[in-house]
């Protein structure tokens, strides 16, 4: 039976990562990979459930799930609770996580990442000075580390997001004595296609191409069964005989040909009826 290929859920807006997402399948389906995706055909939705919900229950049966950060929130899951649709993805394949049912891995965009640390800098200056002067307050300040800009058309929304897959809370609480070390918080900065399939190479753990593996190891089942077909194993000696052994007596017996009357000898009919059914693959496999 063929191997299953694992799968690998890719969450992200649409929008701005159409290429990578897109590049990202073709990848990694090259390499054996079954790769879901919600804005193609061959995503496994279910007509009876809502869009989100089928992309929330694709992640349960996946077994990575790859969620990429950029500048843009996407749609939203809950707007009440500002939630986005890709923040619940996360939030869902974070919880199977935990079970140990998923392997998570996180990658944003080095320019947003860049973005953001600057605007801490800038609010903890600010914090400093500022405040210490009264010449700006609180909302102030987060006002402006907070403002929108083409890398973060919503930025509290963001770098609150980022917080959360780095795990900001807890690792707090951890460092503090005060709860465990929060699994899966490392996020990999990237600025092209080549730094996702680095990180992926070590993160995946092949050397190998997943395809090339799948396709010896289906072949290697049909040898098999050709020769379970081919040959029997001798009760005496456990020796490997070919099936054709049934007919040779006959075979070698055998008077005349194609073109004249054939014969061969009447003792040997009944090992040319074992060939019949044993050599015809009807015996016992090996």
């Amino acid at each position: 039976m063929p191997a299953q290929s694992p799968k690998v859920f890719i969450s992200s807006t649409i929008y701005d990562f159409r290429d990578l997402r897109s590049s990202l399948k073709y990848w990694l389906e090259e390499l054996g990979y079954e790769v879901l995706l919600s804005e193609h055909n061959d995503f496994p939705a279910q007509v009876d459930l809502n869009s989100y919900e089928s992309c929330l229950r694709a992640i349960d049966d996946s077994n990575y799930f790859i969620v990429l950060v950029g500048s843009r929130v996407g749609g939203w899951y809950n707007e009440a609770s500002r939630i986005s649709i890709t923040q619940a993805e996360y939030q869902r394949a974070y919880q199977r996580l935990a079970a140990g049912k998923i392997k998570l891995l996180a990658f944003v965009r080095r320019d947003l990442w860049d973005v953001r640390e600057d605007r801490k800098e800038l609010e903890l200056l600010l914090k400093g000075e500022a405040l210490h002067h009264a010449e700006l307050d609180e909302k102030d300040i987060q006002a402006i580390t907070k403002h929108p800009s083409k890398f973060a058309n919503d930025a509290e929304f963001t770098f609150g997001f980022l917080n959360e897959i780095a795990r900001m809370e807890e690792m707090k609480a951890a460092v503090s004595g005060k709860g465990p070390f929060p699994p899966g918080n490392w996020i990999r900065q990237f600025s092209e296609f080549r730094d996702i399939i680095d990180a992926l190479r070590v993160e995946l753990r092949f050397g190998s191409n997943l395809r090339r593996i799948t396709l010896s190891a289906n072949l290697r089942a049909e040898i098999e069964s050709n020769l379970r077909m081919l040959l029997d194993r001798s009760g005496d000696d456990d020796e490997l005989i070919p099936r054709s052994k049934y007919a040779s007596y006959a075979r070698d017996s055998l008077e005349g040909g194609v073109d004249d009357t054939s014969k061969f000898k009447g003792k040997h009919l009944r090992w040319l009826g074992m060939f019949t059914l044993l050599g015809c693959g009807f015996g016992t496999a090996l």
